[in-house]
């Protein structure tokens, strides 16, 4: 049976510090992981916005 109690969480958080990118992974990974599934992706990016005319 599917219950509406359960929901899928998506966080994303872009940052110009590697060291704030550890920090936030290792806090949430400690902290929601030992009881629930989860995967933390670290990797560069680039963001690109809209010009508006």
């Amino acid at each position: 049976m599917v219950s509406d109690t359960y929901a899928n969480v998506r966080i994303e958080v872009i940052t110009t510090e590697p060291e704030m990118s550890e920090r936030i992974a290792n806090e949430i990974g400690e902290k929601f992981f030992e009881n629930f599934s989860g995967i933390i992706y670290r990797d560069q990016v680039e963001v690109m916005r809209a010009h508006w005319l």
